[in-house]
């Protein structure tokens, strides 16, 4: 994708309308449990440096030919830690791990005219940046 094309998508005015994915991660995939529209403004999205230079996770919301239209950075959905409270003033957030429980995970995207579907994106490590697909999700 062009870079100044992405950058219009990027500096339009935002959606006022996001579709909410509610996802279930379980023995390491990621399945779909329920789509909602909400009234709510998502964040912006963002311009990543080539794919085959890229760490981390993403989403991105494609068209029917593959395009990307919209990009956000998100958390690893397969980390195996979760943050949770823990009841203490001094240090009221903590990490526990999940491994082997289910865990859900919400992902937020503008609604984009012409967008197909939502695909959740991860690389591996430094030395493996090619991303992988994790799933994909009907946008309607």
């Amino acid at each position: 994708m062009k870079k100044d094309s992405f950058l219009r998508l990027i500096d339009h005015k935002p959606a006022l309308n996001s579709v909410r994915f509610i996802c279930s991660l379980s023995g390491g995939k990621l399945q779909l449990i329920k789509k909602q529209r909400v009234a709510i403004i998502s964040p912006p999205g963002e311009i990543l440096p080539d794919k085959t230079q890229s760490s981390g996770s993403w989403i991105e919301l494609r068209q029917s030919d593959g395009k990307t239209l919209y990009r956000q950075i998100i958390n690893d959905p397969l980390d195996e830690n979760v943050e949770v409270l823990t009841g203490n003033e001094d240090q009221p957030f903590t990490w526990k791990k999940t491994k082997g429980k289910e865990k859900i995970i919400v992902l937020l995207a503008p609604e984009v005219p012409g967008a197909e579907s939502l695909v959740v994106l991860k690389t591996g490590s430094e030395e493996k940046l090619t991303p992988v697909e994790i799933a994909r999700f009907p946008v309607k």
